[in-house]
């Protein structure tokens, strides 16, 4: 009868604990690195927004990411996935450098400020990562083309927020 009794605690415990299939989005900004693919910093709340970013990644092709540096390409985000938990929109900054993707996400700052915010954010972040090639308008047209296919796939929206 105890062991019985062990393991249906053992089961219960297993089931209240280990929900699986349930994201939850995370209080604290993240930092993915995905090497040789993509460096991102999400603001907190936007774990949420990984698949979307995953899915950019996937749709640039090696020769694309050689093919020189872009600068950065700032967007306001409507996303079915970040917005079921609470969020109408984010805004991310998305940047080809040295055959490496980067990625910065914000929630807007102010109801017109959104360019600003982004910048201000992104700009800290790719101090890190300084420039060393020229742009190359073939990689900014392959990265704007990655970035709308993985959009329309994932019924997000993505408005252009031009510096």
């Amino acid at each position: 009868m105890i062991e019985f009794t062990l393991v249906v605690t053992a089961i219960v415990l297993m089931i209240v604990f280990l929900r699986v299939g349930e994201t939850k989005a995370l209080p604290s900004p993240l930092v993915i690195n995905r090497v040789g693919q993509y460096h991102a910093v999400l603001a907190p709340m936007l774990n949420l927004a990984q698949p979307l970013l995953e899915s950019i990644s996937c749709r640039l092709g090696e020769q694309d990411r050689q093919s020189g540096n872009t600068p950065p390409l700032y967007f306001k985000v409507s996303d079915s996935e970040v917005r079921a938990h609470g969020e109408e929109s984010y805004l991310l900054a998305v940047t080809l450098r040295d055959g490496m993707l980067y990625f910065q996400a914000t929630a807007p700052q102010g109801k017109e400020q959104h360019l600003a915010t982004i910048q201000t954010f992104s700009e800290a972040e790719l101090s890190h990562h300084p420039d060393s090639r020229p742009y190359s308008d073939a990689a900014q047209a392959a990265l704007v083309a990655a970035t709308h296919a993985a959009a329309n796939q994932r019924g997000a929206t993505f408005i252009s927020l031009e510096p």
